[in-house]
C-alpha cells in the first residue's frame, strides 16, 4: 500500500488501521489509545508533543523518505532523543525477553534448538552496548550542542563529533536476518512448528521495529547533530 504523507488533520486512528505498526511509535511517545476521532493536532497539543516531529516519524513508519530540504534545526531534537530512550527502554525490558521466551518454548521441544539460545544472547549483548552507548555518549553529547545553540553554555566536548557516532552506529537488525535464516533454512524440525512460527513472527516485527529506529537516528538525529555542530 502507498502511503501519503500525513498531515495535522489526519485522524490518528485511521492511520493506525492503515499501518497497525503506528502502535509502537504512539507508545515511545507514550499516547495511550483511546484517543476517538482525534486528528494529529489536537493529539500532539493533549500531548505536549511537537507535531512538526510527529508527522515525520509517522512518515517514517509509512516508508516515506525524510525530505533533506527540511530544517533540521526547528525539528525537536529533545524530543527525539526521549522518543529513542523509551524505545531503547521498550526493546530490552519487553520486546526482546518476550523472544528469550519464544527460544526457550522451541528448545523444550526441539533438541536441536539450543544452538539459538547462544546466538541469541550473543546479540542481545551487542544490543544493549549499542542502547548504552547512545543513552550514556550520544544523547548527552546532543543535549550539550543544544545547550550551546540556545543557552550559550559552552561547554562542547570537542573530541567526539557526529563521525564519532556514524562510525559506531552499527546496523543492530543485521544479525536478525541470521537468526531467521537459521529457523527457516537449517534447524531441523522436531515438535516446534507452532512455536518456531510465533518467533518468526516476533522476529519480523522486531526487524521492522529496529529499521524504523534506524532510519529515525540516520535521517534526523545524525543531521541534526550535523547542523548544530556547524552553527557553532
Amino acid at each position: 500500500m502507498i502511503m501519503n504523507s500525513a498531515s495535522e488533520r489526519d485522524k490518528m486512528a485511521v492511520l493506525v488501521n492503515k499501518n497497525p505498526y503506528l502502535l509502537f511509535m504512539l507508545e515511545h511517545f507514550g499516547i495511550s489509545l483511546g484517543f476517538k476521532d482525534k486528528d494529529i493536532k489536537e493529539i500532539c497539543a493533549e500531548n505536549g508533543i511537537d507535531i512538526y516531529l510527529f508527522i515525520l516519524i509517522i512518515n517514517i513508519f509509512n516508508g516515506i523518505k525524510i525530505d533533506n530540504r527540511i530544517d533540521y534545526l526547528k525539528v525537536d531534537v529533545m524530543g527525539i532523543i526521549e522518543y529513542l530512550k523509551n524505545s531503547h527502554k521498550y526493546y530490552i525490558e519487553d520486546r526482546y525477553p518476550e523472544i528469550k521466551i519464544c527460544i526457550e518454548k522451541i528448545c523444550k521441544k526441539n533438541s536441536k534448538a539450543v544452538v539459538l539460545i547462544n546466538f541469541f544472547d550473543n546479540y542481545f549483548d551487542e544490543v544493549v552496548e549499542h542502547m548504552n552507548y547512545e543513552n550514556e555518549i550520544v544523547f548527552p553529547y546532543v543535549i550539550n550542542l543544544r545547550d550551546i545553540l540556545f543557552n550559550g553554555i559552552n561547554i562542547r566536548n570537542k573530541t567526539y563529533s557526529v563521525n564519532n557516532y556514524r562510525e559506531h552506529h552499527n546496523d543492530i537488525s543485521e544479525k536478525l536476518s541470521d537468526l531467521k535464516n537459521l529457523l527457516i533454512k537449517y534447524l531441523p524440525i522436531e515438535d516446534d512448528v507452532r512455536e518456531r512460527r510465533n518467533l518468526l513472527m516476533n522476529l519480523f516485527e522486531l526487524e521492522y521495529n529496529l529499521n524504523i529506529h534506524s532510519r529515525i537516528e540516520e535521517e534526523l538525529l545524525i543531521p541534526i547533530i550535523e547542523k548544530m555542530e556547524n552553527n557553532i
